[in-house]
């Protein structure tokens, strides 16, 4: 008998798994996932969609459907293939950069920096590929990144749908090899104060047919440009998605290689967009510097490619400038007043994100820390 995990995304960008004995798809208690269901209406139902092999073990990652096998409003995976669907004569190549920490007992446990010979955690990064490459996912490099013990994975760009699964299988895999080895994979933005926090840089290039619109021989193209302007003039709204938790917004200071302003260059890595240096027209693309790990990926692209397409048909004013959000609730704001990525994802699906995200932030508002006792506590 056959041992299936199913996987699926939660819309906080948690990674869910059960395992199963069949292939032929399974129901869930929705209710007990927040976003999802409420209990007097729970059910729904998981459509295996993409299979891979991890460890070995057989893995598909699944739609989430409703009970009747319907388009559910709040699965991330559905919202992505919805917002490509609607721009089907194009297609999306997409990467993703993976920075993480390596920590036992939550501690760092290297003094080495970017591109360090760390014969243990390099020989750790390579089986970590060895897996990815086991599960049909194909490393381009691996390397330590500027922070002590901190890494970074990038994998091969693909069309959008798949890059999103394939970030979802690579986190998998970088928690189960370093829990091999009696260590943990922190994917948290900023876990530590001081150094560089871990983003998780997605690369876009847009096709039409066999004509990539972001290359041109003299800079980028008139379309790239207005794709670009869409995402600038979105930033802070973005940012809801591709920063989605309190510490997100401890990284996206300046002093430490994250972006800070909503701005674009060529070579400026403090930008929000960065525009790479590339040799071919296959190389032209832009650089999304925001995003963090902890995002849910499918949400990610789907954001990008609203916001950036946006830009394309409506065109714009002018550059959008200004700072990044510096606190989760401003980035919430921005989310709920913006109508055209409220539209792109789904208002039912916002509203139940906006909702659960105000309540982790107020969580977090109302939490008394060590620090906070330690400033006032004697005063």
């Amino acid at each position: 008998m056959q041992e299936i995990d199913y996987v699926f995304t939660t819309p906080l960008g948690e990674i869910k798994t059960a395992t199963y004995y069949s292939k032929g798809g399974a129901f869930i208690d929705g209710s007990s996932i927040k976003g999802f269901r409420a209990t007097e209406d729970s059910d729904l139902y998981l459509k295996p969609e993409k299979e891979f092999t991890i460890n070995g073990n057989n893995i598909v990652i699944c739609d989430v459907l409703t009970h009747d096998k319907k388009e559910f409003h709040s699965c991330p995976r559905s919202i992505l293939k919805k917002v490509l669907a609607k721009y089907k004569e194009f297609r999306f190549e997409m990467g993703a950069e993976i920075e993480f920490f390596i920590t036992k007992k939550g501690e760092l446990i290297d003094e080495t920096g970017y591109f360090s010979d760390d014969f243990e955690f390099k020989e750790l990064r390579k089986e970590i590929c060895r897996r990815m490459i086991s599960a049909g996912i194909t490393p381009t490099v691996t390397h330590h990144e500027v922070a002590s013990s901190q890494h970074e994975i990038n994998f091969m760009h693909s069309e959008a749908l798949t890059t999103a699964d394939n970030v979802v299988a690579t986190k998998m895999i970088i928690k189960r090899v370093c829990a091999e080895k009696g260590f943990e994979a922190n994917f948290m933005p900023k876990p530590f104060k001081g150094i560089n926090g871990s983003g998780m840089h997605c690369h876009i290039s847009v096709w039409n047919k066999e004509k990539n619109l972001f290359y041109s021989p003299n800079g980028l193209p008139d379309f790239g440009k207005k794709f670009v302007n869409g995402l600038l003039s979105r930033a802070s709204a973005l940012c809801a998605l591709t920063n989605p938790t309190v510490n997100s917004y401890k990284r996206l200071r300046p002093g430490f290689e994250a972006p800070s302003e909503i701005k674009w260059g060529y070579r400026d890595r403090t930008s929000i967009i960065r525009i790479p240096a590339h040799d071919s027209e296959g190389g032209a693309r832009i650089e999304f510097r925001a995003p963090d790990a902890l995002s849910n990926p499918y949400l990610v692209l789907a954001g990008m490619v609203i916001a950036g397409m946006n830009g394309v048909e409506n065109g714009s004013a002018g550059e959008a400038r200004g700072k990044l959000p510096t606190r989760l609730k401003d980035a919430l704001k921005k989310l709920g007043c913006d109508e055209v990525i409220k539209k792109g994802l789904g208002e039912e699906f916002v509203e139940t994100y906006l909702k659960l995200k105000y309540e982790e932030w107020e969580e977090y508002a109302t939490h008394i820390t060590d620090w906070e006792k330690k400033k006032y506590l004697a005063m």
